[in-house]
């Protein structure tokens, strides 16, 4: 039987748990303490803060850093799974979140100018309102006074169909 202090335990949930969230070595030494109902002092952390990267280095063989990565991308991974899950059960928000992050998709209310003939100016527009679902919105129809003095007198003014 080895000589010295008695193994102390370890709570290696907790431990994960904090570093999934993303928890710098100080909070988790913070964190720990306090579940051992322990005063908090610098003293304390520090030991603490030695005692987890030494756990890390025997168990896992690795250093504080490389431990807690492994848990965020862990974490990342696991909430990526949720999130699928939820856009296969149809939850609208998520399905237009990942539409942007994954296809390129965006939010766009436009005004495109085209210029069919040197002589006119062709402003089209969209009818679609996002704050008024897809409804004519008189408020943002363009009109020729927005145009340069020159373009003004053949401007013609064309829905977008949508």
């Amino acid at each position: 039987m080895p000589a010295g202090r008695p193994a102390h335990e370890f709570n290696w949930n907790l431990l994960d748990s904090l570093l999934a969230l993303e928890a710098s070595e100080q909070f988790v030494a913070e964190s720990m303490l306090k579940e051992e109902k322990k005063p908090i002092t610098p003293r304390r952390i520090a030991a603490k803060i030695k005692l987890i990267q030494r756990r890390i280095k025997e168990v896992w063989d690795l250093n504080f850093v490389q431990y807690r990565v492994q848990k965020i991308e862990y974490q990342k991974m696991t909430l990526r799974q949720r999130q699928w899950k939820a856009v296969n059960e149809g939850v609208p928000s998520l399905l237009i979140w990942m539409g942007k992050q994954y296809l390129g998709q965006a939010d766009k209310n436009e005004e495109r100018i085209t210029q069919d003939r040197p002589s006119e100016v062709k402003i089209i527009w969209s009818t679609r309102n996002p704050s008024a679902g897809n409804r004519y919105d008189e408020k943002h129809k363009p009109e020729a006074d927005d145009l340069e003095p020159e373009q003004q007198s053949n401007a013609v003014l064309t829905p977008l169909e949508d």
